[in-house]
Formats: C-alpha cells, sequence, structure tokens
C-alpha cells in the first residue's frame, strides 16, 4: 500500500540535486519502494539505471537539439515535455523539469509526467 501521512516513511531525504543514482538507490531501499513509480521504473531497465536529479535534468534540456538529433536517428522518441527528477521538495512533491523552456518546478507527485531513465557508462 502506497501511503503518505504520520504511519508511512514518507521523509526519504532524496533531495540531491546532482546525484539521481544515490536518491534512486535509496527509494530503492525502502520497503515501499514500489510506490515510487517513476524510479522503479528506471531500476527495473537494471541495476546501473536511475531517475536522473534535477541538475542532471537541466544538463539533459541544455544538450537537448543534440540528444534530439541522437534519438530521431535510431528511431527513438524525441525529448518533448515535462520529466520528473528524483529530487524532492518536500513530502509530496518532487521537482520536474521542462524540456520546452527549460523551467523548474517542484509539484505534486502524483501528476502524470514522462520520465527518462538514464545510466552512467
Amino acid at each position: 500500500m502506497c501511503r503518505i501521512g504520520a504511519d508511512s516513511d514518507a521523509d526519504i531525504d532524496d533531495d540531491s540535486h546532482s546525484d539521481g543514482k544515490a536518491n534512486t538507490d535509496k527509494l530503492m531501499s525502502r520497503n515501499d519502494s514500489q510506490c515510487f513509480r517513476a524510479a522503479k521504473w528506471c531500476r527495473d531497465k537494471g541495476a546501473s539505471w536511475y531517475l536522473p536529479a534535477l541538475n542532471e535534468l537541466k544538463a539533459i534540456y541544455n544538450n537537448k537539439d543534440k540528444i534530439n538529433n541522437s534519438l530521431t536517428k535510431v528511431g527513438a522518441r524525441y525529448l518533448l515535455g515535462y520529466y520528473w527528477s528524483s529530487t524532492e521538495g518536500s513530502e509530496f512533491c518532487a521537482w520536474y523539469v521542462s524540456v520546452y523552456n527549460g523551467s523548474t518546478l517542484d509539484y505534486n507527485k502524483y501528476y502524470n509526467y514522462y520520465v527518462r531513465a538514464v545510466s552512467a557508462f
């Protein structure tokens, strides 16, 4: 069961703005990790995959033209919309990045935005 409140372990302290792997590792070590669908989806791709932190998503935005050109060449879906980060704003909010204009905002975790898994290699 996924609950947020006084009887849950909701304060995950995943507030790193630059280390998405550490944030994802913390989320996946929790008893209720299944509640963090974005991070779980990324990790399910393999142990090296993670939900990027806010600054990592900003770097993706800053290089989106090159990334989109590469994605288009291999027939993959290009960057579009708003992407969740693993950086929390509060118990109920996490940061996202808009690839339209690079804006960032901490917003309610229960909204549906895109997720981009990344892996260091």
